[in-house]
């Protein structure tokens, strides 16, 4: 799944890449991901790294760079930099997401849901209208997010 373009990660960093490969394959126990579904994933597995205090700067540095490097494989067609522009912009968004969630016992995560399997990339997302859906999907996306970092 992941390609190291010409370098050798070590241990804890390949570790972090695994962990995200399998989070990959549970949340798609729900529903499988388009491929542009499945970076908008990775870049949630980022979001968790990042806030996560298992992992030294170093690994959170090079999982991100890993990510902007792999995004063609996964249909971004965007430049190194837009990418990273975007990837900071969904760190926005699912910070406000999950405050939502956390702060609510009535919020459902249409918004993620929809970033993740109805419209992958868009730069505007929105709450979708697939109750019974974001239902199932809440219940997985939850266990992983309990997880936290993995």
């Amino acid at each position: 799944m992941f390609k190291f373009f010409g370098y050798k990660p070590d241990s804890i960093t390949e570790k972090v890449f695994q962990l995200s490969a399998t989070e990959l394959t549970n949340i798609e126990l729900h529903n499988k991901l388009q491929t542009s579904g499945k970076f908008e994933f990775l870049i949630y597995c980022a979001f968790c790294i990042l806030q996560s205090n298992d992992y030294s700067p170093e690994v959170k540095s090079k999982y991100l760079r890993h990510l902007v490097n792999i995004r063609k494989d996964y249909g971004v067609n965007l430049s190194s930099g837009a990418t990273v522009d975007f990837v900071n912009s969904r760190m926005r968004f699912y910070s406000t997401e999950l405050k939502k969630i956390f702060n609510s016992n009535n919020y459902l995560n249409g918004n993620i849901y929809h970033v993740f399997y109805e419209s992958p990339l868009t730069i505007t997302p929105r709450q979708s209208d697939n109750l019974p859906e974001i239902i199932k999907f809440s219940s997985y996306f939850m266990t992983i997010t309990k997880r936290g970092a993995f």
